[in-house]
């Protein structure tokens, strides 16, 4: 703006103000449509479309969660059944114990009573075999009286007297083995005995353990039936979602906080506690009034701002688009592809530069712009700046010095197309200021240049 100069009106109203240094545009509010937006049927299609495809996703994400939903309620049943399955199991480990007792029970008498068969023919084997040896022993008696009343064959009865005394031996070594046999059964059934006796008081002692814990289950689900009916009367059950713990201190708050409610209020007559509470009443009433004016007036808040985001994202959206195509379409004019890609979240702006060769692929695309020259990366700028302002409302377009690290061949071809821009949208005003000569820029009568003296020959020329 010039010096001394404050204010500018233009002709539909808008002005321009410094303030404080800083300029200022304020648009005229008769007119609050811009002069560049007009009805776009295909932009309105495109657009319900892009609503169409929002709530489809919002369909989708509330038929996700209802299947979530479906599944956790599965979840449950499961575990559910999981609970009585265990239940069941337990009744059925607890019914097997009981019947393994009562087998190993029938089997100790079982055990007993085989023993005690065992034990009695031990017994006649042995007394059998005692009889044999008297009779051996008679036999002997026999023997030796008939060798002193005759002696005849001497050696022959000697040795079958040494016959008689190895079978004697080998019967007594017999014996002893079947006594220490039966030694072993008499020990091991005083073992079972012990033992059966061991069992029997722990069975008996299993049987008042269980009898006294059923009573207890039975004690403490009644205890619990009764609480339950206690606490429907006052509330509907409610899900648990804490520990044991948490709901024991807290109702020793709460009972904390009853003892000092009572105390404060020790001494009152009825009269007083029925006025004060009328008035806690009266003002709970108030407050819960504003709390819920309060909280509508949020909620409305949320879905309006809510609507309006998503409608910027929306637009925001259908901008960038539309730059990187703008971009595109210059970048063509100088047999180059371009590409813009907007991260709006790490506010960062990525931008693809390909030429248009046989051959070229992704791989040969460009996007750092110091690999570019000094011509290319200019253009590339001013395609960039172009497409910015297309979605831009300023009245005003200025740039400086944007040709001076071009070649003849692009700066040329950058003043025509940033002829053509302006001329294209005559409703703004386009100042393009450059140190080079512009005598190959075709005559217009919607352009104008203003050529400037050098800085000495404007300073002699005050002089003169």
């Amino acid at each position: 703006m010039a010096r001394y100069v404050s204010e500018v009106y233009l002709p539909n109203g808008d002005k321009f103000v410094v303030r404080s240094g800083n300029l200022a545009f304020i648009a005229n509010k008769g007119n609050r449509r811009s002069s560049i937006i007009c009805q776009d049927v295909e932009g309105e299609i495109t657009e319900l479309e892009k609503k169409i495809d929002y709530l489809q996703g919002n369909l989708e994400v509330l038929r996700r969660d209802e299947a979530r939903l479906r599944r956790d309620r599965e979840d449950f049943r499961h575990q559910m059944k999981q609970q009585n399955d265990r239940i069941d199991y337990l009744s059925r480990r607890f019914n097997q114990k009981r019947a393994e007792l009562r087998s190993l029970e029938e089997e100790l008498s079982d055990d007993m009573q085989q023993n005690t068969l065992d034990t009695s023919v031990l017994e006649d084997e042995v007394r059998s075999v005692q009889d044999e040896l008297e009779d051996f022993r008679r036999r002997e008696q026999e023997l030796n009286e008939i060798l002193s009343k005759s002696n005849p064959d001497l050696e022959g009865q000697l040795h079958e007297l040494e016959e008689l005394d190895e079978m004697e031996k080998k019967i007594a070594a017999e014996m002893s083995e079947y006594q220490e046999d039966a030694d072993a059964i008499y020990k091991h059934l005083s073992e079972m005995k012990v033992q059966e006796m061991t069992y029997q008081k722990e069975a008996a002692a299993l049987r008042e353990m269980v009898e006294r814990w059923e009573d207890e289950l039975a004690a403490l689900q009644e205890e619990c039936e009764e609480q339950r009916q206690k606490a429907q009367q006052h509330c509907e059950r409610v899900a648990v979602r804490h520990s044991h713990d948490y709901y024991g201190k807290r109702l020793t708050d709460i009972k904390r906080q009853i003892d000092h409610e009572r105390s404060r209020f020790q001494g009152m007559d009825l009269a007083e506690l029925r006025d004060d509470l009328e008035a806690k009443k009266l003002k709970y009433r108030n407050k819960k009034k504003n709390f819920d004016k309060f909280r509508d007036n949020l909620e409305r808040i949320r879905a309006m701002l809510e609507e309006r985001k998503r409608v910027w994202q929306i637009l925001r959206k259908e901008i960038a688009h539309r730059t990187s195509m703008g971009f595109n379409r210059f970048m063509e004019l100088n047999n180059f592809a371009g590409k813009l890609r907007f991260r709006h979240d790490d506010q960062r702006l990525e931008i693809a530069v390909l030429q248009n060769e046989v051959g070229a692929s992704r791989a040969s695309q460009v996007t750092d712009m110091k690999e570019l020259s000094g011509g290319e990366r200019s253009y590339t700028q001013v395609s960039l700046l172009l497409a910015l302002g297309e979605s831009i409302e300023c009245p005003f377009r200025v740039m400086d010095e944007f040709d001076v690290f071009m070649d003849s061949v692009n700066r040329d071809m950058t003043i025509q197309l940033l002829v053509d821009a302006a001329k294209k949208d005559s409703k703004k005003q386009f100042i393009f200021v450059t140190p080079n000569d512009l005598s190959a820029l075709r005559r217009d009568p919607m352009v104008k240049i203003q050529k400037m003296n050098p800085p000495r020959d404007r300073l002699n020329a005050e002089r003169d």
